[in-house]
């Protein structure tokens, strides 16, 4: 609820804080684990829309969204 409240009338300003504090906590296991063993995941971008994509993937597998 803080991202929304933070956007103010601008929803979606809030849905991208939202999702990228989602995809931020996400991604940190993944950078920390990994980081010096495989490659690319010390590149956090890279491993920030990677963990998006999943995340995207996950939500549509279970029916929850609609993508377009």
């Amino acid at each position: 609820m803080p991202f929304y409240a933070a956007a103010g009338e601008n929803a979606w300003a809030g849905v991208k804080a939202h999702l990228d504090t989602v995809t931020e906590r996400a991604a940190a296991p993944v950078i920390a684990k990994y980081t010096g063993v495989l490659a690319a995941a010390d590149i956090e971008a890279f491993t920030c829309t990677t963990t998006f994509q999943i995340m995207r993937s996950l939500r549509l597998d279970r029916g929850t969204g609609v993508d377009r």
